[in-house]
């Protein structure tokens, strides 16, 4: 079995999208021939401006055949930050202490390659400044480009410069690049003027094989939302609430009664949204929530909300358990490109853009569920759901690693 690294800041126990992702991937690694050896942080010493501090969930677990290295690592400094070309390298104290734990790695177990996760931007740093240095070959997997409008803004424009200019340099060295979307491979293919990997993100298919979990009537109507909510997000959340408490002024809410739960996000700015609409009584807000506890909301519940960061081309990482859930996901609004294609592909549920398509959808989706029938336009294809699987998705990278090869630095 060839070792491998996979570098990510991100990992257990922090509870997010860069744990989940390299916790699928190095899970189902060993199937195709890869010993996983995981080089991350260590979660009591994370810098702050990376969110990820308090976020643990300890009900995740390194599986069998990945070896974990957390690295410790001191406070940042602006020398290392000069030193080690700031931005780019942030956390760097961070990213100091993973360049010896890689170095030493490389020298003594026969590493065959290295998978850099961004964000940060430190994995990548890391994994290039040892990839010059060794000539280990090296996979970026970018989650998010550096694209934005920045309009007029000549400072922003200027700053955004120097960093495209800096991932290119960085992203050079790499044998290989792969990115989440299909949409955000295009856009990087073309400002790096080199191909893109896309390696998506997924689910494990262990975690819902009991997918099959009935909301009774009983418990009513349950709409459910899984993940956080940025500022982004609060003009479609709004809309959509106010869509709630219009066909609960008018009667036209489940006779068994309607609750929107969301989990992951709890906010003062949330709950005055909640007020504003005079949905206080409908909707019920939970916090950080372990990811075992999400998904057995996400099995019970009669139907999932997905809001897109519309125009984005994003595939949000709780949008493959929303898939695997085997419930009906109501997207709002639309998003082209991004998740409403792939909701449209699997054939997973409701698309709405309006306000007046919303409300037509939920009066549809109410009368089906309370005449006891199937929900319409819930009709998935098993077959291109379960190509989204971290089993799938980690032969995918398999194939990658098996076509590195070492480069001369002689």
């Amino acid at each position: 079995m060839k070792n491998v690294v996979m570098l990510t800041y991100q990992f257990l126990p922090h509870n997010c999208a860069g744990t989940l992702r390299a916790l699928g991937l190095a899970k189902y690694l060993p199937r195709y021939g890869y010993h996983p050896i995981i080089i991350c942080n260590d979660y009591q010493s994370c810098a702050d401006w990376t969110g990820l501090r308090g976020n643990v969930d300890e009900s995740l677990t390194c599986p069998p055949g990945v070896s974990s290295f957390p690295v410790d690592h001191g406070r940042e400094t602006v020398s290392l930050a000069r030193r080690h070309h700031g931005i780019m390298s942030r956390p760097t104290a961070w990213a100091q202490a993973a360049m010896k734990k890689l170095s030493l790695l490389v020298r003594e177990s026969n590493i065959h390659a290295v998978w850099a996760q961004a964000y940060p931007r430190a994995s990548l740093f890391v994994a290039n400044k040892v990839s010059h240095r060794t000539g280990v070959p090296w996979i970026a997997d970018y989650l998010d480009p550096l694209d934005r409008d920045y309009g007029k803004d000549l400072k922003a424009r200027a700053k955004a410069s120097l960093l495209y200019y800096l991932e290119r340099r960085l992203l050079s060295s790499a044998q290989f690049v792969s990115i989440v979307t299909p949409t955000w491979q295009k856009r990087l293919s073309r400002r790096l003027k080199r191909p893109i990997q896309c390696i998506t993100n997924g689910y494990d298919h262990e975690s819902f094989q009991d997918r099959a979990v009935l909301s009774p009537k009983a418990d009513g109507f349950r709409i459910v939302y899984a993940g956080g909510l940025s500022r982004d997000l609060y003009r479609p959340l709004t809309e959509f609430l106010r869509v709630i408490r219009s066909l609960l002024d008018a009667g036209e809410a489940p006779s068994g009664g309607l609750r929107c739960e969301f989990y992951g996000s709890d906010s003062s700015e949330i709950r005055q949204i909640l007020k504003e609409t005079n949905t206080e009584e409908t909707v019920v807000l939970h916090g950080r929530t372990r990811y075992a506890d999400v998904v057995n909301h996400l099995k019970r519940a009669t139907m999932l909300l997905f809001l897109p960061y519309s125009g984005q081309g994003r595939h949000t990482a709780k949008l493959f358990d929303y898939l695997a859930s085997g419930k009906p996901i109501l997207c709002y609004p639309d998003d082209p490109g991004g998740a409403g294609d792939l909701l449209r592909d699997g054939r997973t549920g409701h698309i709405a853009d309006n306000e007046k398509e919303l409300k037509n959808v939920l009066l549809e989706v109410f009368k089906q569920w309370e005449s006891g029938q199937r929900i319409t336009a819930h009709a998935p294809d098993q077959g291109k759901i379960e190509k989204y699987t971290w089993l799938n998705l980690a032969g995918e990278l398999a194939a990658l690693f098996d076509s590195c090869s070492r480069r001369d630095t002689r």
